[in-house]
């Protein structure tokens, strides 16, 4: 399909420039007509002034002062008449081939403009839906390993920051994280139960505390998260959703759910979650979907690894 719209836009292409060499020369032609007239009317005038001028010339050899006069005023309307007629059908000349320029113009970008926009929907329809498939299942990666043969990763340094507050009871150990679009970073403190805000310096800015052991997070919105969290002592496990404002984390509804949640990803209104075997799509209130795929090769191969 790629390749008939590029023969068709070479084709428009080759149509255009046919059309601008022949209107080209019809305006040249136009121009010359024109021009023609242009230049019979100036030697029409130059003989009328030339004889005005000899008149004006024996009027004053003879004072005749009214003579005199007459032909100058003569002159003077005559000249004023050829540079207003001239300057006007010059500008409507102007005019008349700007708008006809602009008019083909329009109308050859507007055909041309079609059929590429058909060229970049296919394209963007395609990388999109590339794009989706590779970022859902990349976050369910405990399923299988997702290798993408065009993309080629590489560490080019590291950096370490102190994220344990005073109350923490013990050391920190980040089991999920996500981005927010102003820059700052949410991350799930699973030994200390803990979601974080971090600043652009990875400086803690505000903490809240969860049910046991937070395992993954990710973004709903550009003020509200969801991250899953297992009480395994008093068989709970929730999606716990998170509301950011004006730089202050509070925790906001549960959606309580019937298995162990340790992966979570959102797209499009809808949550997906991984169990230790399978994988569940959500909707955002809550309700079950359908569970989409199950591994029961091990007991956790739908568990995210860290």
């Amino acid at each position: 399909m790629v390749k008939h719209m590029h023969r068709e836009i070479r084709s428009a292409l080759d149509k255009i420039e046919e059309i601008t060499l022949k209107e080209t020369k019809e305006t040249l032609s136009n121009l010359q007509v024109s021009l023609n007239t242009y230049a019979d009317t100036c030697i029409r005038i130059h003989i009328e002034l030339k004889h005005l001028h000899e008149a004006l010339e024996y009027s004053n050899i003879i004072n005749q002062t009214k003579l005199s006069f007459i032909t100058r005023w003569k002159c003077t309307e005559i000249i004023k008449q050829v540079e207003s007629d001239l300057n006007e059908n010059l500008v409507k000349l102007e005019s008349s081939l700007l708008n006809q320029t602009i008019k083909d113009t329009q109308q050859h970008l507007y055909k041309l403009s079609r059929l590429w926009r058909s060229v970049e929907n296919v394209e963007a329809e395609r990388n999109q839906y590339n794009s989706d498939i590779y970022q859902y299942l990349s976050r369910l990666s405990g399923l299988g390993s997702i290798v993408l043969n065009n993309y080629a990763f590489s560490v080019k340094g590291k950096s370490e920051y102190n994220m344990r507050k005073s109350r923490d009871l013990d050391r920190c150990w980040i089991s999920g994280i996500c981005t927010l679009p102003n820059g700052h970073t949410l991350v799930a403190d699973w030994t200390n139960n803990k979601v974080k805000l971090l600043d652009q310096h990875c400086k803690v800015l505000s903490y809240c505390s969860v049910a046991n052991f937070p395992r993954d997070i990710c973004p709903i919105t550009v003020s509200k998260t969801v991250v899953t969290v297992n009480d395994d002592d008093r068989n709970r496990h929730d999606a716990q959703f998170i509301k950011v404002k004006k730089g202050k984390l509070m925790t906001g509804r549960k959606i309580q759910l019937q298995h162990v949640c340790k992966g979570i990803a959102h797209h499009q209104g809808d949550l997906f979650i991984t169990s230790d075997t399978a994988v569940y799509k959500y909707t955002l209130d809550g309700n079950l979907v359908s569970k989409l795929y199950e591994d029961t090769s091990d007991s956790r191969t739908g568990m995210k690894m860290y």
